[in-house]
């Protein structure tokens, strides 16, 4: 899936990664975790305690794309589920995304980051 405007869109492909949890345990949704996470390892989390921390800072941001009724999942909860995700689609999916801002429609539109922390 694309959005309107041909850009391939982070949460449709990773969309098609399979969900470990069990449906009664699901409090944050898939969706929500690996959002939290890409933004919050893009602007320098290293650890499942900095995603957490990322996100109750962000939230008023998160839940522009999002809706996070639930609030920001822990570090723990959020240890658990990349511990229970398949690695192999996960990597595959990872790979199609980076494909997709590799292709002449979009490689026009990618944004550089700096990660130069001044260190």
């Amino acid at each position: 899936m694309t959005k309107d405007d041909g850009e391939t869109d982070f949460l449709d492909i990773f969309g098609q990664l399979d969900d470990p949890r069990i449906e009664r345990k699901k409090l944050h949704p898939m969706p929500e975790i690996l959002l939290l996470t890409l933004c919050a390892v893009i602007c320098g989390a290293e650890s499942w305690d900095d995603i957490e921390v990322f996100g109750k800072a962000k939230l008023v941001f998160l839940r522009q794309y999002l809706p996070y009724e639930s609030g920001i999942p822990g570090d723990d909860t959020l240890r658990r589920f990349f511990r229970a995700i398949d690695t192999t689609q996960f990597q595959r999916l990872f790979v199609e995304w980076v494909r997709a801002w590799l292709s002449p429609e979009v490689a026009g539109k990618v944004v550089a980051i700096d990660t130069h922390t001044g260190h």
